[in-house]
């Protein structure tokens, strides 16, 4: 009788470890390193998944940015009893003479202005050498010289010297992405069909995965959909209105004060804007930069409307189109552009916001389910054994 008894205690104890979370979370992370070890060992396998990938992810992402920025203008055309397709293909009509009056416009102008910028840039850092040079620094700084081995104007000189040297390599670079555009002409025919599905299809879409999931998964999984689909129409839209109303002002404010090359240089701004954080910063170097070397008086009048364009954003225009959408720590935000654009490369530095949105919503939606299904779990009470 007392081995019976040991056997069973081993067998009750056995049965606790195996049943427990914390063992069946390893046995799942077990599971899950060894799927990706294998994977890596027949990597050849997953070529053709890989190149599908490369050639969907760009269209499929931005036909899903203009999906959001399109479907309120295609639903308010259904209102007026105007077939989807129909509004679809007329948005598009639309969409096809705004982008070609741009191009021609504003494209044209800021490509001469982009290459007018290229041509001058090695002169501007050349010109930025030689004004370090006559500055004479202050005995602080001599004293942080490590003893005349460093000092900033070989810091400039050989920023300088990288640059120059770089600057080939660059217009390599830029015929290279000439060809890979090229190259890429079925990734821009993909977009415009993509997008009409998604607008057209939108519904069905929804529908077809959910059926995917048992019955007692889909409520929540369709309340997390329509979740994340609002998250993301209201982060999108907010941050393009945003980042147009930064140009804009940064466009009228270089005009004002007479800077060369006033469009390209907003338009870098307008694009970085999208980088919560560092891409505000980011955009104005250049700008500042050419000031400068114009003049300094120019230089702190280029300061100067930077700082009043990101202080309007930041306290007037973002508050009240975006709100407090993101709801996260700066370090989580900057940790999350760190990590994507790790992955991704620049790609990963416009896309991780709305990543980050959508995986705080569903993070939520799931630390929601696991107190709601803890609260509805009956609490059981251990009863010691009676004494034999």
């Amino acid at each position: 009788m007392p081995a019976v008894h040991y056997d069973g205690k081993i067998m009750e104890v056995t049965t606790t470890v195996l049943s427990s979370k914390p063992f069946r979370i390893t046995v799942w992370l077990l599971l899950l390193f060894t799927t990706i070890w294998v994977a890596s060992q027949v990597s050849f396998i997953f070529s053709p998944v890989v190149i599908a990938f490369n050639v969907l992810f760009i269209p499929s992402v931005v036909a899903l940015i203009l999906y959001y920025l399109i479907s309120p203008v295609v639903k308010r055309l259904e209102t007026t009893r105007l077939p989807r397709p129909a509004a679809i293909l007329l948005v598009f009509t639309g969409i096809g003479v705004a982008g070609s009056f741009l191009v021609m416009t504003v494209g044209v102008a800021a490509y001469w202005q982009f290459m007018d910028l290229l041509d001058r840039f090695p002169g501007y850092l050349m010109q930025l050498q030689q004004a370090a040079a006559r500055v004479e620094w202050p005995l602080l700084w001599e004293q942080f010289s490590l003893e005349e081995r460093f000092a900033f104007e070989d810091v400039v000189e050989w920023l300088t010297d990288w640059v120059l040297e770089t600057m080939p390599d660059v217009g390599r670079g830029l015929y290279s992405a000439v060809n890979v555009i090229t190259s890429a002409a079925f990734s821009v025919i993909l977009l415009p069909i993509i997008l009409y599905y998604l607008l057209k299809e939108r519904e069905v879409i929804g529908s077809a995965f959910l059926n995917l999931l048992p019955d007692h998964y889909q409520p929540v999984v369709a309340q997390t959909l329509r979740d994340i689909d609002r998250g993301l129409a209201a982060f999108i839209q907010g941050q393009i209105f945003v980042s147009v109303c930064v140009g804009t002002m940064m466009y009228i404010g270089l005009l004002i004060i007479g800077l060369e090359n006033a469009l390209v240089l907003s338009l870098i701004g307008l694009i970085t804007n999208f980088v919560p954080y560092l891409g505000p910063i980011l955009g104005a170097i250049p700008a500042v930069i050419v000031g400068f070397v114009s003049s300094p008086v120019l230089g702190l009048q280029v300061l100067l409307v930077v700082v009043v364009v990101q202080q309007v954003e930041s306290f007037l225009i973002t508050p009240q189109v975006m709100g407090r959408k993101l709801a996260a720590h700066p370090l989580a935000i900057i940790f999350a552009l760190i990590l994507v654009s790790s992955l991704l490369g620049i790609i990963g530095l416009f896309i991780a916001m709305p990543l980050f949105v959508t995986l705080k919503i569903i993070g939520g939606h799931l630390i929601k389910s696991y107190k709601k299904a803890a609260a509805l779990t009956p609490k059981t009470t251990d009863h010691a054994d009676p004494p034999g």
